[in-house]
Order: structure tokens, then sequence, then C-alpha cells
């Protein structure tokens, strides 16, 4: 009869899951997670956060204070962990000791993959997020200014002997400008007439360049 209570005891042991990192706490006794636990809170249906980011050795505390259901906290895996069924007013803990990213679920309205009622335990420093993207090319630069106008020269015209009219016409057509007239005294038959210029006849000047004229006045 001892034989058999113990083989009965020792083979109740084998069926008990470890419970170093786990604990599931009934109604009736603390419905209150510790303060140093991060806080999922179980409502009918989801968990709150749905992701959280936690450093290793941290341990999470799903809480279910109130519902008209019952829930579990069951890795996608089915053997990182497991809280078994919560009804309200029960909380499960587990302490993550390593790194990795722990998806998990409801049995009873979510499943593997983030379906229905599910989350995300990230331990870890959290992905790094992407390199920002390269800046934009600098805009090209502004096209060089249109070159100015073509302005012929000035090629200054022989107009010594001419009337002051025509001597300004030519002076004119040759793309030069009128300078300082000067009269001066001069024979009857040269009034009004060019006596002198300067800059003298063949001289390629700039466009618009003066020419001066020494015009008789009889």
């Amino acid at each position: 009869m001892r034989k058999a209570f113990w083989l009965a005891f020792l083979g109740a042991l084998v069926l008990v899951p470890a419970s170093a990192h786990a604990l599931t706490r009934p109604g009736g006794g603390s419905t209150t997670c510790p303060a140093a636990d991060i806080v999922v809170t179980m409502t009918d249906y989801s968990f709150t956060p749905s992701v959280i980011n936690i450093g290793p050795g941290t341990t999470v505390c799903w809480t279910y204070p109130t519902g008209i259901s019952v829930h579990t906290a069951t890795s996608d895996d089915g053997t990182s962990f497991a809280s078994g069924t919560l009804s309200p007013g029960q909380i499960y803990e587990h302490t993550f000791a390593a790194d990795g990213t722990f998806p998990y679920h409801c049995i009873y309205h979510g499943a593997a993959g983030g379906t229905g009622m599910s989350g995300t335990i990230q331990v870890g420093a959290p992905p790094q997020p992407p390199p920002p993207p390269p800046p934009p090319p600098p805009p090209p630069p502004p096209p060089p200014p249109p070159p100015p106008p073509f302005k012929p020269p000035c090629r200054v015209p022989k107009v010594v002997g001419k009337s002051l009219a025509a001597a300004k016409t030519r002076i004119r057509h040759f793309h030069c400008r009128v300078g300082k007239i000067t009269r001066k005294h001069s024979a009857a038959r040269k009034k009004g007439r060019v006596l002198a210029q300067s800059p003298r006849a063949g001289r390629r000047l700039a466009n618009g360049a003066k020419v001066r004229l020494v015009v008789g006045k009889g």
C-alpha cells in the first residue's frame, strides 16, 4: 500500500509543469500585478498593449480584471509559456530570461501568426529603425545667363566735307554716335560742312563710340 502511494505521488510530480518563471494566481487571492512587472491587460477580446519591448529578466504580468469569457496567454510555439485558462479576477506572470521575439495568442479567441486575440513580447534591444533615406541630390545649377546681344563695333566713317546732316546719318549708320560739334570760321562754301573729325576715319571702336566734329560757320 505504501509503495503504491509513493509511486502515485512521483507520477503526479512529473505532470506538474515547471513554475520557476510562471505563476497563475486565481480569483480570491491577489488580482493585482506586482509593481515591478510589465502589465498586459486581458479584455474581451484583446491584449493591451498588444506589443511590448522589454529587457531580459523582466517579468510580464497578464491580468484579467473582469469579463464574460475565459482566456489564455499561450506562446505561438506552445512551449515558451502558457498561462492555462484564466477566469476574471486571475493573473499570470512569466519571466523572460533570454532575448527573442515571442508571439502569443488566446487559444479560445485567437491563433498563432497574429490572428484574433494575439500579441507579441519583444525581449532585448528593439530592432534598429531603417536608415534614413539619402538626402535628395542638389538641384542642378541654374543655366548660364544668355550672352549679351551682339552689338556691332563702331567703324568710324569719313565724313569730312559732308554736310552736318549727312555726316550725322553716316556716323549712326556705322554704329557710332555724334559727339561734340564745334563751330569754326570757314570759307562761305564750307559753311555747314564738316571741316574735321575725331577719331579719324577707319578706326574700329566699341559700339556707340562718339565722333567729334568741327563744322564751318562761314
